[in-house]
């Protein structure tokens, strides 16, 4: 059975007030690493893509921290083997490593979509 277009959207705002919770929480907690590695898994998760095209402005302000900051991470990142990064171009080159670097907030947030997205297929 095909979810409502009203369920669909419930289960996507409840998801979102999730991630804004969780983010917060994270952003106060955990270290700019394990933060990159978190947002870069969740935005693959959501396009399907391993090869994204993030500036380190973009990212510092995204993940409110200075450029340098940015470098910093996604020089540790790369030297894991999680990521390549040049020229705003960054690969997620090992989804495991990434995800050995990224905090517990990424598994909280991928469960809890996977589980309201399973809501509205259940019959």
């Amino acid at each position: 059975e095909v979810p409502s277009f009203e369920a669909a959207m419930l289960a996507n705002v409840r998801g979102m007030l999730y991630l804004v919770m969780i983010a917060g929480a994270c952003n106060a907690r955990h270290d700019t690493r394990a933060r990159l590695a978190r947002w870069l898994l969740t935005m693959s998760d959501r396009t399907g893509q391993d090869t994204m095209d993030f500036t380190q402005d973009f990212l510092a302000e995204t993940l409110n921290v200075r450029r340098a900051t940015v470098s910093e991470a996604a020089s540790h990142l790369r030297d894991i083997g999680a990521i390549t990064y040049a020229r705003g171009r960054i690969e997620l080159t090992d989804i495991a490593a990434l995800h050995s670097a990224a905090c517990e907030c990424y598994d909280l947030i991928s469960d809890a979509y996977r589980n309201l997205f399973a809501e509205l297929s259940a019959p």
